[in-house]
C-alpha cells in the first residue's frame, strides 16, 4: 500500500480508534501507530500521526502510554 492510500483510507479510521472506549483497542493502536511513519514520510506524519500520538500520550491508562514507546524508533 502506498503512502497516499494510507493517508486517505487508514488514517481516518485510526483517528476513530484513538477515542475508543476499550483500553485494549487504544493500547493496540498505541503500539502500532508509529509503524506507518516510515511509509508515509515526515510531513504527513507530522500532520496526521503526531496528533494521534500526542492524544494517546495523554491517555488515562498507563499501558496505552507505555505502548507508544515500544515503537518510538519508527518516528525517526
Amino acid at each position: 500500500m502506498d503512502a497516499q492510500s494510507i493517508i486517505i483510507k487508514i488514517i481516518p479510521n485510526l483517528k476513530d480508534l484513538e477515542n475508543d472506549s476499550f483500553t485494549y483497542v487504544r493500547s493496540a493502536l498505541a503500539e502500532n501507530i508509529l509503524s506507518i511513519c516510515p511509509i508515509i514520510e515526515r510531513a504527513p506524519t507530522n500532520e496526521h500521526v503526531l496528533p494521534i500520538f500526542l492524544n494517546l500520550l495523554r491517555d488515562e491508562n498507563s499501558e496505552v502510554r507505555l505502548n507508544l514507546f515500544k515503537r518510538l524508533e519508527d518516528l525517526n
